[in-house]
């Protein structure tokens, strides 16, 4: 029979998760300051060091003087450096302790935060992977235009031609959606941006060609160095996503804005909106196969 309430069990339970998923970093910041523990033993150790190196420097001119023959020296001089470094290691036996238990504990830690990233970029691989295939499917059913169209913010719906009673026709319009780290905003909120559209054009122009020419040069471009370029905030999947050359990408940086057929994209490249939407063709997570 439980004794245990199930509000405690929960309690316990939900510490013990917790203490798992923080574990890592326990046992780094122990071991660290469990290092800095040993520096301030082993200091102190070694002011107790002096008396032993006397008694042993004493003993050793001792055996120099009472040894019968050298064969006999050589013996107690093993003796003499056998009970010394036994000395020695009984000074020293808790600094080396502290000192191992506190390298093994950010070693560990560090092996299973480890773990976790890799897992991390395994799992977040395979969405990538899945979400591309799940275009291509798209793309493959309904048409690559369209796909592309509903993948740049457009909404596709059959209305009734209102000339043609009985006959139907896809009607295309664009909204405006949130923005994400695929499809971010060059607008008034980016310090590059002015209010000239010719300028816009040619910041994001000379941008784009600038990382074409650092991925054909050491075949490989992170998104968040392309962020730092345009002055956008770095975000987490910035740091793993990006470009590689010769990998399963198309090869090049594109940043969309010069082939996107929305609306907004075009009147951005005629010269009429200030604004634009970028579509980032990256490869994927590079991160692990760099």
């Amino acid at each position: 029979m439980n004794y245990i309430p199930r509000s405690v069990s929960r309690l316990g339970y939900r510490q013990i998760l917790k203490f798992k998923k923080n574990g890592p970093t326990i046992m780094v910041v122990g071991g660290v300051v469990g290092l800095g523990v040993t520096a301030v033993m082993a200091a102190r150790a070694t002011r107790n060091i002096d008396p032993i190196l006397e008694k042993h420097s004493k003993q050793r001119i001792d055996i120099a003087v009472d040894a019968v023959d050298a064969r006999d020296e050589q013996k107690m001089v093993v003796k003499l450096y056998s009970e010394t470094s036994f000395d020695l290691l009984k000074l020293y036996a808790p600094t080396i302790i502290v000192g191992t238990f506190s390298a093994s504990s950010v070693l560990y830690g560090h092996n299973i935060l480890k773990g976790r990233h890799l897992a991390t970029m395994a799992a977040y691989t395979g969405l990538m992977e899945q979400y591309k295939a799940y275009r291509e499917r798209v793309a493959e059913s309904i048409g690559p235009e369209l796909e592309r169209s509903i993948f740049d913010g457009a909404i596709a719906k059959w209305e009734e031609d209102p000339d043609h009673p009985g006959e139907y026709k896809r009607d295309v319009k664009y909204s405006k959606p949130a923005g994400t780290y695929l499809r971010p905003f060059f607008d008034e909120s980016n310090p590059n941006w002015t209010q000239d559209p010719t300028a816009n054009y040619l910041f994001l122009k000379g941008v784009q060609t600038h990382m074409g020419r650092l991925l054909d040069l050491r075949g490989h471009v992170f998104l968040f160095e392309v962020y730092d370029a345009l002055g956008m905030p770095r975000t987490k999947e910035t740091i793993v996503a990006g470009w590689l050359l010769n990998g399963n990408g198309d090869g090049y940086v594109d940043f969309g804005f010069m082939t996107d057929q929305s609306p907004e994209s075009v009147m951005f490249r005629n010269g009429a909106e200030r604004s634009v939407r970028l579509n980032f063709n990256i490869d994927g997570v590079i991160w692990d196969l760099i």
